[in-house]
C-alpha cells in the first residue's frame, strides 16, 4: 500500500490496493491514515455493493441515509445522482454529512460511478487545522463559548 499526502492538511491519495480483498492489517493501515490526513481518497476500484457495505462494516455500524432512495436493494448505501442539466450542487455550500444526528457518522464512503470530464469536485477542509491557526484569545473564547453551552 502507498501512502501519498495531497495537501498539508488534509488528504491523502492510498494507491496499490484493492479494498474488496483487503485484510484486518490493511483496514488498520487505512484507519491509521484517515485518522492522520482526514481524507483519503482510494483510485481504481472495482467493487461490489456487497463488498462496499462489508468494507464500510470493517469501519463501525453504518448510518443509513434517509434523505436518498434507495437502489438496487441496499439501504446501508445512498445513491447520489445528479442530472447534467442539474445546476444546483447536493449539499449546498459546506456541510458535514449527517452532523444533525444525536451520534453522526464518523464519515463517508464515497463510491463515483459515473463522473463529469471536468469539475463536479468534492472539497474537504481541516477543521483540526483550522482551529490551530486560531489565536490563543479566539481558541479561549470559543472554550468558553462550549463549556457554557454544556453548562445550559
Amino acid at each position: 500500500m502507498q501512502i501519498t499526502p495531497m495537501a498539508e492538511h488534509v488528504g491523502a491519495d492510498i494507491s496499490s490496493i484493492q479494498l474488496a480483498s483487503l485484510d484486518a492489517g490493511g483496514i488498520a493501515t487505512l484507519k491509521d491514515a484517515l485518522a492522520r490526513y482526514g481524507a483519503l481518497h482510494i483510485r481504481d476500484q472495482e467493487i461490489t455493493p456487497e463488498q462496499h457495505i462489508a468494507f464500510a462494516k470493517a469501519w463501525g455500524g453504518i448510518d443509513v441515509n434517509n434523505y436518498f432512495p434507495v437502489n438496487g436493494g441496499y439501504p446501508e448505501i445512498a445513491e447520489v445522482r445528479k442530472s447534467e442539466e442539474q445546476k444546483a450542487n447536493i449539499g449546498g455550500g459546506w456541510h458535514t454529512d449527517h452532523s444533525f444526528d444525536q451520534v453522526p457518522a464518523m464519515g463517508s464512503i464515497l463510491v463515483a460511478r459515473e463522473l463529469p470530464p471536468i469539475g463536479g469536485d468534492t472539497l474537504f477542509s481541516s477543521m483540526g487545522a483550522a482551529y490551530d491557526a486560531l489565536s490563543d484569545g479566539m481558541k479561549k473564547l470559543l472554550s468558553a463559548f462550549n463549556t457554557q453551552r454544556c453548562l445550559n
